[in-house]
């Protein structure tokens, strides 16, 4: 390789946090995001890889500290 370029800002789906895990503090903010309607902007948010954020999202979130 010639040229490398890092990736920055790359998110795991569900960190909505984004302090690199997952956990019920992502479940809490992503609930407060979709109450002030303000959850399209954290694109972590989005679990199910459908383009949008929204409860779904926040059981799917759940889903994933099960399975932890």
């Amino acid at each position: 390789f010639t040229h490398i370029v890092g990736v920055e800002n790359m998110s795991l789906p569900g960190d909505v946090d984004g302090d690199g895990k997952i956990s019920i503090t992502d479940v809490t903010e992503l609930i407060d995001l979709l109450m002030l309607g303000t959850a399209a902007q954290n694109p972590a948010g989005d679990v199910d890889c459908d383009g949008r954020v929204s409860i779904t999202d926040v059981t799917a979130i759940i889903d994933l500290l099960f399975v932890q």
